[in-house]
């Protein structure tokens, strides 16, 4: 079995090389369908979410499953963010929504309001983080 350091890069950048060059579109490539991804990489079986296309309806699709937060918790182990090792999931309060964001070494990566495709960000202000 492969030892869990490689298993996580492997997922890493997996995730990475599927969603580096696409454009954000909501309920397609957006920081749920991201992370939702990265964790079936890593052989978990997440929950579907229900169907959205806007920033309202992704609104709409968190709550009906209690919020991002509440659905990490039923799946993975909370854990302090400054513990966090590679591919480990972290959230952090977003333009109109929290994003979901997937630890990379130092920073985080995920969606900025300032970019057009997913990015390497400086985790300031994590809202929770969870082990995968």
């Amino acid at each position: 079995m492969k030892g869990d350091l490689l298993r996580r890069q492997e997922a890493t950048q997996a995730t990475l090389d599927r969603f580096k060059s696409k454009a954000m579109v909501w309920g397609r490539t957006d920081c749920i369908a991201i992370g939702r991804w990265h964790l079936v990489q890593l052989g978990y079986v997440p929950p579907p979410l229900p169907r959205y296309r806007s920033l309202l309806g992704a609104r709409r699709a968190a709550a009906k499953v209690g919020g991002i937060e509440a659905l990490l918790d039923s799946l993975l182990e909370r854990i302090p963010p400054a513990s966090m090792l590679l591919g480990d999931l972290a959230l952090m309060e977003g333009d109109g929504m929290d994003a979901l964001t997937i630890c990379v070494g130092a920073k985080v990566w995920g969606w900025h309001q300032d970019s057009d495709r997913p990015a390497a960000m400086t985790p300031l202000a994590l809202k929770g983080a969870w082990r995968v």
